[in-house]
Parts: structure tokens; sequence; C-alpha cells
């Protein structure tokens, strides 16, 4: 299978959801995120992910057409309702909100709920870095819905949490954004998933099989096992927080909820001083001595920023089986000239 340019392979998903009732500013936006993700090598939350939406869409769990509303609004605080729309989208307008209120008052927390999945959050992070806004967003609220429930506290071995993500953005001057991007658990349900689509082990000491003995198999956490807190203790207590911020301060979630702090970047020294001093402690970062077995010194987000200028200029690689999953797809959506999409081509109009 030959790599496939991400423009038309943005097309391509951009087409699959409009033809089942998606508005094209909302596709476009879905299908950004996911192609997106496969190109700084995240296909965890990449352009697989578009099956899970579609078969979501199916069973009423998304409305397509469906666009998120101000529930609440103060100058620094806002409540969005996703109403059951793509996750992507929603959150995506939350993080506009953020923005725009950091710009205006300096800081700014934004709510959402009513969401589905919202791929990767480092992609908004990143949105919000390149303004100059820092981001802290925290994603969690399945204590009450069984079904999105997949990790064990700490001890323990039955689900009783989500995956909690915790993502921070911080624009750095002259280098590409800092995003940390983690999930408070040893990994998420989506890598997990990756493995088992490959027909690979798990590392050691991600998940518990049911009878709460360690696994490597993937087939051991969706029958009934559960994937351990990350660092024990110290996961487990952020994946606690992170709970307490999304659903129990904001009510029962969806899917998950979420909380974004913003913060423009020149709030309290001002933007002079804070691209010096943001841009010479990544410099003294980067030009630390580098232990032996490592090339060089990175910093969080810039393996997966070298990964996309790679895949943009090369293409980005699906193996047959994640080509015959886009294929049928498509076929389903009605879409059969695939050729089309498979130009290689960086002037194609997506």
């Amino acid at each position: 299978m030959p790599n496939i340019h991400y423009k038309p392979l943005t097309r391509l998903l951009t087409d699959i959801l409009t033809a089942v009732s998606t508005p094209q500013d909302i596709a476009n936006i879905v299908a950004s995120s996911l192609v997106e993700s496969s190109l700084r090598k995240v296909e965890s939350h990449g352009i697989l992910r578009i099956s899970q939406y579609l078969n979501q869409v199916n069973e009423g769990w998304i409305i397509p057409s469906s666009r998120p509303s101000v529930v609440n609004q103060t100058p620094i605080m806002s409540i969005v309702d996703g109403k059951h729309g793509f996750g992507i989208y929603s959150l995506d307008c939350a993080i506009d909100i953020s923005i725009e209120n950091a710009k205006k008052n300096k800081f700014s927390i934004v709510g959402l709920t009513g969401s589905s999945h919202t791929g990767r959050i480092g992609w908004f992070a990143e949105k919000a870095a390149t303004q100059d806004v820092i981001t802290i967003i925290f994603g969690g609220g399945a204590h009450g819905s069984p079904d999105h429930m997949s990790v064990a506290p700490h001890a323990g071995i039955e689900r009783v949490m989500a995956t909690n993500p915790i993502t921070m953005g911080f624009p750095v001057a002259n280098y590409a954004p800092i995003i940390v991007d983690i999930s408070t658990s040893m990994t998420s349900e989506g890598k997990i998933r990756s493995y088992k689509e490959l027909g690979q082990k798990l590392p050691f000491e991600w998940i518990l099989d049911k009878f709460g003995q360690p696994s490597r198999k993937a087939d051991d956490f969706y029958d009934g096992g559960a994937i351990l807190p990350f660092a024990g203790h110290k996961g487990y207590g952020l994946g606690i927080a992170a709970e307490f911020l999304t659903g129990i301060l904001l009510g029962g979630a969806h899917e998950l909820n979420w909380l974004v702090l913003a913060l423009d970047s020149a709030a309290f020294v001002g933007k002079d001083q804070y691209d010096q001093e943001s841009a010479k402690f990544v410099k003294n970062l980067k030009e630390s001595s580098v232990a032996q077995g490592f090339t060089e010194i990175m910093v969080p987000g810039e393996p997966e920023e070298y990964a996309s200028t790679q895949y943009k200029s090369q293409g980005i690689p699906l193996t047959d089986s994640s080509w015959q999953t886009i294929t049928k797809i498509s076929h389903e959506a009605g879409i059969f000239d695939l050729d089309k999409y498979l130009i290689f081509n960086e002037d194609f109009d997506p």
C-alpha cells in the first residue's frame, strides 16, 4: 500500500463524514484532527478512529449535525454543551472560546459537557499555543458511566475510572510549542486497540486481566480487565484530581467532560520577557549533556513535530489492513472512486 498524502486523505475523511449528514465545516475539523494525529504517529487517535465514530453515529451516540451551545457564560467562565455532537468539533469550539477569553481577560476557564470522543487533546493545546495562550486541559467524568470506565485504582483490580487525560500546552519563542499530553493511566484504550489490531503483545504493567493478574494480551483487557494508573499512586492521584475537576465539578458525562484552563502567556511578565525566558529555558534543555544511548534531548511534543514534518513530505503509511478498513467505510458511504484520493500532490486542495 503506497503512502497517502495528508491533504487528499483529509478530503476523503471529510467526504465520508458528510455522507452521514455531517455539515461540511464540522466534517473538515473532525477529519483534520484525525489526520493530524496520524501525521504525528499517534495512530491510537488517528484516521482509523473514523470507524468508531461512524458506528457511534449509526447507534445514535453521536448526532452528526449537532452543534455545541454556550449555556452559561461570564467574562472568564463558560460552560459549553456539546449536545452529543462530534466531540472533536465541540472541544474545538470550547478552545476557541478559551483563547478569546484569555486574550481579553488574561485568564479563562471553560467546561465542556455532552461530548463524545475528542481525539488527540494535544491538537487543541497546539492551537492555543500558536496564539500565545497556555492551556491546561483535564478530561474525566466516567465514574457514573460503566461503559467508559477502564482504569483500576491503585491497589485495586476493578474498572472504576476512565483514563482521565491531562494536557498542557506552552508557547515557546523560536520553537514549536511544548505539549505535554498524557493519560493518568499507563496507556489509553486506543493504544491497546492498536496493539490488538497489529497482533502484538502489550508492554508489561499496562493492564490486569479480570482476575487481577498482570497480562500482556490485549484481549484480556476487553474481557473484563483493567488498565493500571501510571506510576502507581502518582497517576492514581492525578486521575482523581481530573475526575473532581470534570465529572464532579461539571456533572455527569456523556462520554468524558473537559475542563480547559487558559492563560495569556503575557499575563504576568509581558510578552517580551516570557518569550525570552521560554526560549532560554528550552535552549538550555536541548544543549545540556546527552546520556549514553541517546542522540539528542527533546522536549515534549518535539518527536511528534518531527514525525509530522516527515510524513507531510513522504506521505502517511497505511498497512493493507488499514486501507481495507478505509475502503470498506468509503464504500458504505457511497464513495467508490478512491483513486483520486491517492494522488500524492502538495497542491491538492481539500
